[in-house]
């Protein structure tokens, strides 16, 4: 969920949150840090003599580009759009907000594999933990806890 932040506050001052996410009405597994720090914690604390377990982590529901753009608008009383970044735009995007270029190219690479579908949970394989922070609270924090 963290990693909305780059985008958040942009967002609630223009009413216009770019994804890498497509389509943004995709629904996608997403998770708060604390809330994967509160899990790793209680499967350590639980571990003893288990044997290897695979676990994904998930929070109380998935939510789409389209799901944070509301929750923000709702925030700060705005109407917010979400918008489909053209993927020429991507790599640019990522290195104007920070990141290197070969850490933008992979972060690019990543979002590509994720849209294809190739990026999930795998169904069958492991157990899934859910964590309770929701995307209102961790984007409330972002944007000055409003």
């Amino acid at each position: 969920m963290q990693n909305w932040s780059r985008l958040a506050k942009q967002a609630t001052r223009s009413g216009v949150l770019p994804s890498l996410h497509h389509p943004i009405s995709k629904r996608f597994p997403t998770v708060s840090a604390s809330d994967v720090g509160l899990l790793s914690a209680e499967l350590l604390m639980s571990a003893g003599d288990v044997p290897l377990r695979i676990v994904h982590a998930e929070g109380p529901e998935r939510y789409s580009t389209e799901d944070v753009a509301r929750i923000l608008g709702e925030l700060v009383d705005r109407q917010i759009t979400a918008k489909e970044l053209p993927q020429a735009e991507w790599v640019p995007a990522l290195v104007g907000g920070g990141l290197s270029s070969s850490y933008a190219n992979l972060v690019a690479e990543t979002y590509q594999a994720h849209n294809a579908g190739r990026i999930d949970v795998e169904q069958d394989v492991g157990e899934t933990a859910t964590g309770q922070t929701t995307m209102r609270e961790v984007l409330a924090l972002m944007i000055g806890g409003r």
